[in-house]
């Protein structure tokens, strides 16, 4: 909540929970976790249709998708798992095992939020 209030940033879902709820699902869900300010404004889309076999396409992928349909230069990914690609230096990653994200972990978002990337990311080939 506190990245959310500092920076008023809105957040566009890349996780799996995006299969199976809407937007406006996943805001509400995070209000009632505890962040107040969460205005979820869109989710990336799943790329998996989009190989022969339907493998896991990786995210970075999909981030990059949806940046090219809503170009973004002040931006902070919250991934506890996946590698982020040219996304690597504007992820931030809490630890899974722990419960989510930490005091480091917010002021890092922040930072972030608070700054253009160097340069915008090219959409995915």
């Amino acid at each position: 909540e506190r990245s959310l209030g500092v920076t008023q940033a809105a957040i566009v879902v890349s996780s799996s929970w995006r299969g199976s709820w809407n937007a406006f699902a996943l805001e509400r869900g995070l209000r009632r976790l505890g962040a107040p300010s969460a205005r979820v404004v869109g989710v990336t889309p799943d790329l998996a249709h989009t190989v022969p076999d339907k493998t896991r396409v990786p995210r970075w992928h999909e981030v990059s998708a949806y940046f090219a349909q809503h170009p973004c230069e002040v931006f902070a990914i919250l991934e506890d798992a996946e590698d982020m690609g040219p996304y690597a230096d504007r992820t931030v990653r809490p630890d899974y095992w722990t419960g989510g994200l930490e005091l480091h972990d917010v002021d890092r978002a922040i930072a972030l939020l608070t700054r253009p990337a160097v340069r915008a990311p090219a959409p995915a080939a």
